[in-house]
């Protein structure tokens, strides 16, 4: 009987790139329409994230198996990779299960105070932010910063549609076209460079057919 194989985080990419174009059209040509760009903004930050989660669990699912490309690496890593996956890895933050591959295929970690790692990092607190959304009253319109605040200004623009509006960076003037542009791009060169820590290529980097940004 032959087996197949879904390469599902490809289809996350695909979807978090979408998303972000259609968050930068909508940003651009529909001054009217921010709840339209905001579903699309908030629809690019959860997929980015969850790209990033499918794409190394697939890592751990084909280490278990001699197919192309985990069979480029040592065969004693993937045996170490597969007798971790369940009892290990799958307790594990998504940016430590990265950590734990490269560390048992003896690659260069990530640096954790610097990009790409520093980007991701926010990332997730974001998309945390929103899926656990736990924020309730504030003071208004000069609260004090939170900390996914300080995590997140400076990387992106804030949304075209507060410029002129007062009040917390989130959510508001956070989730604009910006964000959903640094979030795809952000979990994009995490991935590119963990795959070239660890010198495989990744199946979505093969990929035909993504959408582009602005």
């Amino acid at each position: 009987m032959s087996r197949s194989f879904t390469n599902f985080s490809g289809l996350l990419l695909h979807s978090a790139l979408h998303f972000a174009r259609c968050a930068q059209e909508t940003e651009q040509k529909a001054p009217k329409l921010e709840a339209e760009s905001r579903s699309y903004v908030l629809g690019a930050v959860t997929l980015s994230v969850a790209f990033l989660e499918a794409l190394i669990n697939e890592v751990f699912i084909i280490a278990r198996e001699d197919v192309w490309p985990s069979n480029r690496l040592d065969a004693v890593s993937r045996q170490s990779m597969a007798n971790l996956q369940d009892e290990v890895a799958s307790k594990l933050g998504i940016t430590a299960k990265y950590d734990l591959v490269l560390a048992l295929n003896s690659r260069e970690g990530f640096e954790h105070g610097a990009a790409p790692y520093q980007d991701v990092d926010a990332l997730v607190q974001l998309r945390n932010a929103v899926v656990h959304y736990r924020l309730g009253f504030r003071p208004h319109p000069d609260p004090e910063p939170l900390k996914i605040e300080r995590q997140l200004r400076g990387r992106f623009p804030p949304s075209a549609y507060y410029k002129t509006h007062k009040g917390a960076f989130f959510p508001h003037h956070c989730l604009g076209a910006g964000c959903a542009v640094w979030a795809v791009n952000s979990a994009r060169a995490y991935a590119d460079e963990f795959h070239r820590k660890i010198g495989i290529v990744g199946l979505y980097q093969e990929q035909a057919g993504l959408p582009t940004l602005l």
